[in-house]
């Protein structure tokens, strides 16, 4: 009788060790998990900033060649050859400078979205200057801006 309630305790004991070691398990990987997101988003946040400021190195009315040139060097680390490829083909709906003033200054995000293992969604507004707002401060226009970034 003695063996079976103690049989009985050490079970049960068991089952309670497993509960709580699963429990702990859990709890490291979704902690594991969010630091690694958190880490994804700061490198999404990064390349975004840097993206907004090369916008105004990028001008779309240069000749096709310049205009290549321009995108390749600024872009290039940014996206892959493929979109650099599709926005020459149509150089009015890429990201740059379109006049000499106001020129794009920078990407304000205002929300970064998981959306597959390695994708993330960014919304934000391209904000444009001219010398005036460079001075003073403030922002001559602001566009929405809706891309889908790679993580990596």
């Amino acid at each position: 009788m003695k063996r079976r309630r103690w049989r009985t305790v050490a079970a049960i004991g068991l089952v309670c060790l497993l509960g709580v070691g699963l429990i702990g398990a859990r709890v490291w990987l979704g902690r594991a998990r969010s630091l690694a997101e958190r880490a994804d988003q700061r490198a999404v946040t990064r390349l975004v900033e840097e993206f907004g400021k090369r916008l105004q190195m990028v001008s779309l009315l240069a000749p096709a060649d310049a205009l290549a040139r321009s995108m390749n060097e600024q872009y290039g680390s940014l996206v892959t050859p493929q979109l650099i490829e599709k926005w020459l083909a149509e150089p009015l709906l890429a990201p740059g400078r379109l006049t000499s003033s106001p020129w794009p200054e920078r990407i304000e995000i205002a929300c970064i979205a998981k959306t597959a293992p390695e994708a993330y969604a960014v919304e934000g507004t391209v904000v444009e200057l001219t010398s005036v707002e460079k001075e003073s401060g403030g922002a001559a226009s602001a566009s929405a801006l809706r891309r889908s970034a790679g993580a990596g």
